[in-house]
């Protein structure tokens, strides 16, 4: 659900610390950055991204905070850092298990990368402009003026011009609530 709502690469997913999920101002954040236990592609990767109020509907603040009251330091703490990082069972596992059984075939070529090029398309669709999605998606600018002297775009301005235009109308999100702790506890 969360490269759904953010276009996220699934190793900034899986490392996500608890830390890295904050209140900015009036709204949650991930924040993107590299530390000694994460890794990031590249310079244009740092950011932060709003929490969509779609995936805070769905219970994700109350499974961080239920996460944290445990201990634990990371969102997906169960998951092990290998020499790529800590994607690649969940990679595996997405990319081969999961897809299959709800029926996308390889042949598709449909990937969790895949997330991040339906982001892109919503995004430029809805008109928002090239630079907020290359901000937004941690894409390099190609542009001396962004790239080197500009700063990160607001939480306010990612608010208005992307997170209010991602939209997948005919899901009904209700029926994906999960009990975290309860969940968490089985």
């Amino acid at each position: 659900m969360i490269g759904l709502f953010t276009g996220m690469r699934i190793n900034e997913i899986c490392q996500l610390r608890i830390d890295d999920v904050y209140k900015d101002g009036k709204h949650y954040v991930f924040n993107i950055v590299e530390s000694k236990d994460t890794q990031l592609k590249n310079n244009s990767s740092e950011r932060i991204i709003p929490v969509h109020p779609i995936l805070i509907k769905l219970g994700f603040h109350d499974y961080v905070k239920t996460i944290k009251e445990l201990g634990k330091g990371r969102i997906f703490w169960e998951l092990s850092k290998k020499r790529d990082g800590y994607s690649s069972k969940v990679s595996d596992w997405f990319n081969g298990k999961y897809l299959k059984s709800i029926g996308v075939h390889v042949p598709r070529k449909k990937v969790f990368h895949s997330f991040r090029h339906t982001m892109s398309g919503l995004l430029q669709k809805n008109g928002v402009r090239k630079e907020v999605i290359e901000g937004f998606l941690g894409h390099s600018h190609r542009s001396m003026s962004l790239d080197r002297y500009g700063d990160r775009f607001s939480t306010d301005v990612l608010w208005k011009e992307v997170i209010n235009k991602i939209s997948f109308d005919d899901v009904k999100w209700e029926d994906l609530k999960i009990d975290w702790r309860q969940r968490i506890q089985s």
